[in-house]
Formats: C-alpha cells, structure tokens, sequence
C-alpha cells in the first residue's frame, strides 16, 4: 500500500512542481529573479520524486489556503478539495491534473495569495529543503521613460 501511495504521489507532485514553473526559454530568464515558497513538505528518498511524510510547507499560511480551496469556483461544478482537510488530501486531489492546466492554473493563482516567507532563488546555486514549491518571477519591472 506504501508503494502505491507513493507512486500516487510522485505523479501529483511532479504534476504540482510543473504548474509552479511555467516553461520559457533560458535566454529569456537572464536577470530575472525569482522567489520559492514551499507549499508542501516532507522528505525524499536520493533519486525518487514521491514526496513522505507530507505536511503543510513554511511558506504557505496552511488555513486560509484550505479555506480558499474549499471555497474556490475555479474548478468547475465539483470542487476536488471540498471536503480537504488536510496538505495530503490536497495533495491527492492534484492527481491526475495536467501540467499548465487552467485547474492547475488556478491553484496557483490561488496558492500565491497565500504564500509568506519565500526564499529568493538563483539557478544552480540555491539550496531548499525537500518539499513542493510555488516559484514566482520577482523580477522589479522597468518602469518605460516617457521618450
């Protein structure tokens, strides 16, 4: 039963990860700046993607997000996480999204009203705890001259 749970979560958290960052080409991030905040939290074993131990991560205020979850009309008629109660119930509620899907779409969307305590992030050079994160651009817009 661990084993399929486990597989169960692989496949909803390399989903979730996928809804985080939104793909572009590498040339087009030079400068940009971005922050992480974990969602998610728990441990991994070396080379397995399934997250254990699955719990609310730092980044996330846990309650109000449930709350807004539960809420939301953005999923359509039926709700997957009406009757949540807990980081793991979401968590296998994402099962099965497609990546940048408009449902996926939106729990970002709904996940970033939520967030606190990001950690800024430099590719290839910023070490965070295992978990799943939603990483934001945080780059300052240029503001455009009048000439």
């Amino acid at each position: 039963m661990k084993k399929i749970l486990s597989l169960i979560l692989a496949v909803i958290f390399t989903a979730f990860c996928c809804v985080s960052v939104i793909a572009a080409d590498p040339a087009d991030l030079t400068g940009h700046t971005y922050t992480a905040y974990q969602i998610f939290s728990g441990w991994q074993n070396e080379g397995d993607p399934a997250l254990f131990n699955v719990q609310w991560g730092s980044g996330i205020d846990a309650d109000d997000f449930l709350k807004a979850l539960q809420a939301s009309d953005a999923f359509g008629d039926e709700n997957p996480f009406a009757d949540c109660d807990s980081a793991v119930k979401v968590a296998i509620a994402l099962d099965g999204w497609a990546d940048k899907s408009e449902e996926a779409r939106a729990f970002a969307a709904i996940a970033e009203k939520y967030v606190n305590g990001g950690i800024e992030v430099v590719s290839g050079e910023t070490e965070i705890d295992a978990g799943y994160y939603l990483i934001v651009d945080t780059t300052p817009e240029i503001p455009v001259g009048d000439g």
